[in-house]
């Protein structure tokens, strides 16, 4: 019996031209849109509460200054005045109930930073804390710096924390860091081969014999410590990382 030979039939896709292609772009654009819309929501719902309460009738209730600000402005409670090169404790008058697993940190505020010289120290709120929410102004200008009630002078910013259990060893696991630490990442290089030089292996490094190599990245960058020679050191010259020798302006 002979059967009739019928051609395969072929699912044909969807035209892959241009009117496809800009409803395809569309469609992602659009569930990217919604997905942007929902990270960036300002929906109340989805927004953390932090629950207060007035001490006194002088406080006030933390605001922030615009719709994407960082931090909620925090207000005296009273009129006092930080001396120069001095600091005073400052009181809101306010407790604040900070959401578990959350802290608030009291930051200082850039207009009084730039203008005034005021900074803000020991800035965290425990969620657990009930007490009066107090300032620490630090006035690092020459004037004393007046305060009156109802100025902002800190503000809050609400951060998330992780709990951790600490686990005690023997020794720790060694890094290519090792103990380097304060400020000793942002040093040039030529002032870290100096100071192994100075202080390390080499002992030879002499006074009139102090030049860093010439191989270095940072070809005009100054060293500090020739500075400093210069400085303390009539007719000493200073000394730049790919080493030149140049006279000090001052």
């Amino acid at each position: 019996m002979e059967t009739e030979n019928v051609p395969p039939v072929v699912n044909k896709s969807p035209s892959s031209g241009p009117e496809t292609k800009k409803a395809r772009g569309d469609s992602n654009e659009s569930v990217l849109g919604s997905s942007v819309n929902e990270r960036c929501s300002t929906d109340e719902s989805k927004k953390l509460q932090i629950r207060f309460a007035k001490l006194s009738e002088n406080a006030f209730a933390p605001t922030y200054g615009s719709e994407w600000a960082a931090g909620a402005d925090l207000y005296s409670a009273c009129d006092c005045t930080v001396p120069p090169k001095g600091k005073f404790v400052v009181p809101t008058d306010l407790q604040l109930e900070i959401p578990i697993g959350y802290y608030g940190r009291v930051a200082p505020r850039s207009g009084l930073a730039t203008k005034n010289f005021i900074d803000v120290g020991a800035g965290v709120v425990d969620a657990d804390y009930r007490g009066n929410v107090k300032i620490l102004l630090f006035n690092f200008g020459d004037e004393p710096f007046e305060v009156r009630k109802g100025d902002r002078i800190a503000q809050l910013i609400c951060e998330r924390i992780a709990h951790c259990d600490f686990v005690e060893l023997s020794s720790l696991e060694e890094t290519s860091r090792g103990t380097g630490g304060f400020g000793s990442t942002g040093q040039p290089s030529c002032l870290v081969e100096r100071s192994r030089r100075q202080y390390g292996r080499d002992t030879t490094n002499t006074w009139s014999n102090r030049k860093a190599p010439s191989t270095l990245k940072a070809p005009r960058e100054i060293h500090l410590l020739s500075v400093l020679e210069a400085a303390i050191m009539p007719g000493r010259k200073v000394v730049s990382c790919d080493g030149q020798e140049t006279a000090p302006e001052w």
